[in-house]
């Protein structure tokens, strides 16, 4: 649970910071996405789906909206749901 979302909140961060910083520049989507594959490894909460995350913030010019609503919240109802069913199938 902690991997999904942290993986996810930290990747749409990093893709929200570089789109202000760069616009949508062709390096922007490289930069946001190395970016966010270093914060996921230094806080060992690395998640692969969440990658797509800095790509979906730099080519929609997302705002820091964007990682609460509807990364933060998705990624919580993710684990919630994973974890409901965990507990249904006892596992």
């Amino acid at each position: 649970p902690r991997n999904v979302f942290f993986g996810h909140v930290l990747s749409a961060s990093s893709g929200v910071m570089i789109y202000y910083f760069f616009g949508d520049a062709p390096i922007a989507i490289a930069l946001g996405l190395s970016f966010a594959i270093i914060l996921m490894i230094l806080t060992n909460t690395v998640h692969p789906p969440a990658g797509a995350n800095p790509i979906i913030a730099i080519l929609g010019a997302k705002s820091f909206e964007f990682v609460i609503m509807p990364v933060a919240i998705g990624a919580s109802f993710i684990v919630i749901f994973a974890l409901i069913y965990n507990k249904i199938w006892k596992r």
